[in-house]
């Protein structure tokens, strides 16, 4: 009996957004900091994300720009 109560309560969990702890329903967003948010909450400014997006940028440019080096002249 008891177990089956458990296991309602745990069903009846609502998402909510980490930020302002607004019901989420259908509309969730994931951030790259792992929380749901609501579409207000959602930009990194708004719940100063932890997550270092200038470095994963960094990496994703280094890995698929060709680097570019012009022939070498021949000195006569």
């Amino acid at each position: 009996m008891e177990s089956n109560q458990k296991e309602i309560k745990q069903k009846k969990q609502k998402t909510k957004c980490f930020q302002c702890k607004k019901k989420l329903g259908l509309m969730k967003y994931e951030c790259q900091c792992n929380h749901l948010f609501c579409i207000d909450c959602l930009h990194p400014e708004e719940h100063k994300c932890q997550f270092d997006y200038i470095q994963q940028n960094k990496n994703k440019l280094e890995q698929h720009l060709i680097k570019v080096v012009k022939p070498k002249i021949e000195v006569i």
